[in-house]
């Protein structure tokens, strides 16, 4: 017999109730029978996989936060990173949910970490200079203590959920930095297999992509859908299927990416293919953007950017990195212009081998766009950076009004006529004289600049420029200005110029007009700052290097005048800018005078009066030697501030850990002779007042003759050769005579006569010293000791030697009070310097009926090898023979006279010497 309908129905309900009841109160019952077991073993699995520290505010156990998901949840979370990064939080978060695999907890009694979701988070990954990273919190099995406990958690992610979160990437090693904002993520895959599948969707609602300090991505929306092969035994990840889309650009991105021990491989392609012109544009910076929602933008695109290689810092091994784009049948229309510019058309590769500068490529295969009638079109290849290898031919002729307007150029106002046919082929190395064969016409009529930065334009540009090179060489270059001219602020500016043979200049020059420099620089830049000056030229040079070089005086025909006021001037000789606060040159034939001309260097400030000859060949030309006599005074001369930074590759290889600030480098197309005073000037802490000699500089070489200046109250006579081999090594050759000076005060006052004289820390008296040394200095502006060689005398006019650990051993090995802190007068000591040994001559002295006999030798680094005899009163004819050995701090006294000569260090020729702790060969 069927059973009613209704009675089916009733028993269904009540099956469906009691099953959804029962699951109901085991939602209920689960998080109330398990808290303690989840939590727990939540913790234990937390201690024993992180090794960062982990703080949150409370837990929470729940089906209801991510349902159906069973998820302990950690609100107000924080991660601190991993070392060198212990201290700077790794992650930090509103909420992290960790998903519970309810069939293990049930069933097994484990807890199985299956999900994890994080939301309004902070994720801030850190990687320093050295490829340290602060993501390595996580303890793999390898390094796991082992457990027998077969109910412990374990780590079994299917599902990663992120939302609403900031991610940042800051890679100092790469250089990279990448700011997500409205970062959303979903990944799902059998994760804990050693080799998964995992499929990602990713939603960005602000990205920034910085590379080096230079922001290429600004505020993208990027929507992703991603397919990623993971190995986790290589840590490695294969980016099979990757579908991303920036703003309404489409972008497929595929390739791999390895863990290595020290660092990455990679091998990464990015394509977009036939997309539009116009959607390329959203991709760019904000500023692009704007520009985008006035034109109208037509045409296809090809882009390929690919990274390829190892990056492995310790070993300066750096992946190749590679940029094309195509653009097709491109037009662009801003603002409704009346002319387009129409068949754009672009061909541009560029490969950056090793992320090596010197290796760059840049393949700009062809260029080409037309407005109206007009065109512009080039192809430019270079190869190499410092040295190189160039293949460009540009042709235009075009209204740039009409082009400015078409392309809507922003900031700027572009007016004139420019008609330009160049090629140019070969290699520019200027230090051989080489530069690319080049044959090229430039006519730029009625130009008219005007920016937002300036309110006045620079106007009636008028240029017309040939430059001819048939060789490839300085000799045959050519270039002829015929002319140049322009107003600025009602004010004309007028150039004619020929130049040929840079190899031996010869030139034709007329220039006419006043200029603000700093006014004009503002032109082109908001912030105005780096350029200052005025200049007023009324100038014509007519002649050649040869005849100013061989004194063929009547066939120079220079003239005219020049005004200078705030001109910073750089060179590679100095390290900060020398400033001509105000100068007023003429020129006659080769020579340029000048009167009270006024400059400063850093805190140094000069006045000038006197000539200087064939100025115009050493603006022109690296070969040409600048002459000159003139008289120079100042009130303050800081000398460190000439001391050059710079060091050369070969320098830097063998420099050690000790950094070299750099000597002060003399350059070697100068020959110029001065007569200095200076109230004051300061070298190293060394203070000297009224400063007066003569000063030659010729052949990279330093002359200081009949010098004079006071110290410490006293008066020195100082002869000075100084020469610069390189920026970290220098040779002198120096003479002083020094009358009378106070030993306390010069222990207290001068640096150099403490390393020196240490031992004089408690000597007081007077002394005079007549002595010459010569030798190297390091990069630090320090004598390097094995090189010094020299000799003079010491006298001693009325000195206590109070302290000297010398006298005190002597003392107490005879038991003679009276020598231990003796008074010296009218003593002369003699001494010479060769490979680190000081050798004292024989000398004599009384003191306390004594007279002791000194001889012998001591180093640098404070070794002694002293003979003493000490003749006993009355008159000295009977005494006894002591040896004092040991060092300075901790001398050895004992009787007899035979004693082994201090070991020389002998100073190789042709070390460059980095401090003055360099170790020198020993002999």
């Amino acid at each position: 017999m069927k059973k009613p309908f209704k009675f089916i129905v009733v028993r269904l309900l009540k099956i469906t109730g009691i099953t959804i009841g029962t699951m109901l109160l085991l939602l209920f019952l689960i998080p109330i029978l398990f808290p303690g077991k989840i939590a727990e073993d939540v913790k234990a699995f937390a201690n024993n996989k992180l090794n960062g520290e982990l703080n949150f505010k409370e837990a929470n156990l729940s089906f209801f936060n991510h349902f159906p998901s069973l998820t302990l949840t950690l609100t107000d979370f924080s991660l601190k990173g991993s070392a060198p990064y212990q201290k700077e939080t790794l992650l930090s978060a509103n909420e992290v949910a960790f998903g519970i695999n309810v069939k293990s907890l049930l069933f097994d009694k484990k807890v199985n970490i299956d999900k994890i979701f994080v939301s309004d988070a902070l994720i801030n990954v850190k990687v320093n200079a050295k490829g340290e990273a602060n993501y390595n919190v996580y303890i793999s099995d390898a390094n796991e203590p082992k457990r027998e406990d077969p109910s412990s958690s374990s780590l079994r992610l299917e599902k990663i959920a992120i939302e609403n979160s900031h991610v940042v990437y800051d890679d100092k090693s790469t250089k990279i930095l990448i700011d997500a904002n409205g970062f959303n993520y979903v990944g799902n895959g059998d994760l804990d297999e050693a080799i998964f599948d995992l499929y990602t969707e990713a939603k960005i609602d602000d990205f920034d992509f910085t590379y080096d300090g230079e922001q290429y991505l600004k505020n993208k929306k990027v929507n992703a859908d991603l397919i990623t092969k993971i190995n986790t035994n290589s840590l490695a990840f294969v980016f099979e299927q990757n579908n991303l889309k920036i703003n309404k650009l489409p972008v497929e991105f595929k390739g791999k990416f390895d863990f290595l021990s020290n660092g990455y491989d990679m091998d990464f392609k990015i394509r977009s293919e036939d997309s539009k012109l116009n959607d390329f544009f959203t991709a760019l910076p904000p500023q692009y953007v704007k520009w985008l929602d006035k034109s109208k933008v037509k045409g296809n695109t090809d882009l390929l950017l690919t990274l390829k290689g190892k990056y492995i810092a310790s070993k300066n091994q750096k992946p190749d990195l590679a940029f094309d784009m195509k653009i097709r049948d491109g037009f662009i229309n801003y603002n409704e212009a009346p002319v387009p510019a129409t068949n754009i058309y672009l061909n541009f590769e560029t490969k950056l081998p090793s992320l090596d500068t010197e290796q760059l490529q840049v393949n700009l295969d062809s260029i080409f766009f037309n407005v109206d009638k007009d065109y512009f079109k080039a192809i430019v290849k270079s190869v190499g950076l410092s040295k190189p290898k160039i293949d460009a031919k540009i042709s235009s002729k075009i209204d740039l009004a009409k082009m400015n307007k078409a392309f809507g150029l922003q900031n700027m106002d572009l007016r004139g006529v420019l008609n330009m046919d160049l090629v140019a082929k070969g290699v520019y190395d200027k230090k051989n004289d080489k530069i690319p064969v080049a044959n090229g016409k430039l006519s730029f009529k009625n130009g008219y600049v005007k920016t937002i930065y300036y309110p006045n334009p620079i106007k009636n540009i008028n240029v017309l420029a040939t430059v001819s090179n048939k060789v490839g060489t300085l000799k045959d270059l050519k270039i002829n200005i015929t002319p140049a001219s322009f107003d600025f602020e009602g004010k004309p500016i007028y150039v004619n110029a020929k130049l040929e043979n840079f190899d031996n200049i010869v030139y034709d020059i007329k220039a006419k007009g006043e200029l603000d420099l700093g006014k004009i620089y503002k032109v082109f830049s908001k912030k105005g700052l780096d350029l200052n000056g005025y200049i007023k030229a009324d100038v014509s040079f007519k002649g050649s290097q040869n005849d100013a070089m061989n004194g063929n005086y009547n066939k120079l025909q220079n003239s005219g005048t020049l005004v200078l006021r705030d001109v910073k001037t750089t060179s590679d000789y100095l390290p900060k800018p020398f400033v001509i606060r105000e100068g007023n040159f003429v020129f006659n034939q080769d020579k340029m005078n000048f009167n009270d001309f006024k400059a400063t260097y850093g805190q140094s400030d000069f006045k000038m009066n006197g000539f200087i000859q064939n100025v115009i060949d050493f603006v022109f030309t690296d070969k040409a030697i600048l002459k000159g006599a003139f008289s120079v005074q100042s009130s303050f001369i800081n000398c460190d501030e000439f001391i050059s930074t710079a060091t050369s590759n070969e320098e830097t290889k063998t420099s050690t850990a000790t950094a070299a600030t750099g000597v002060i480098v003399i350059p070697s197309n100068f020959d110029l002779q001065l007569i200095a005073k200076a109230d004051n000037v300061n070298f190293q802490d060394l203070i000297l007042e009224k400063v007066n000699g003569n000063m030659l500089i010729s052949n990279g070489k330093l002359i200081l003759k009949n010098n004079s200046f006071d110290i410490i109250g006293s008066n020195v006579k100082m002869d000075i050769i100084y020469g610069s081999e390189s920026t970290n090594k220098a040779a002198f050759d120096f003479k002083i005579k020094a009358k009378d000076f106070d030993v306390k005060r010069a222990y207290k006052e001068i640096k150099m006569f403490r390393e020196m004289a240490s031992a004089a820390e408690s000597a007081e008296g007077i002394i005079s010293l007549d002595y010459k040394v010569a030798g190297i200095l390091d990069g630090n502006m320090q004598p390097v000791y094995p090189s010094l060689v020299g000799g003079g005398t010491l006298s001693v006019k009325n000195v206590k030697m109070k302290g000297f650990k010398m006298f005190g051993a002597v003392s107490k090995k005879t038991g003679k009070e009276g020598i231990k802190n003796p008074n010296l007068s009218k003593v002369d000591i003699k001494t010479t310097i060769k490979n680190n040994i000081i050798n004292i001559e024989k000398f004599k002295f009384k003191v306390a009926g004594f007279r002791p006999r000194i001889e012998g030798q001591t180093s640098f680094d404070g070794k002694l090898n002293i003979k003493m005899r000490l003749g006993l009163p009355p008159l000295g004819i009977i005494g006894i023979p002591m040896k004092i050995t040991g060092t300075q701090d901790n001398p050895k006294v004992s009787l007899g006279r035979k004693s082994d000569d201090l070991e020389e260090t002998e100073y190789e020729e042709g070390s460059i010497p980095t401090s003055t702790t360099v170790t020198p060969t020993t002999k």
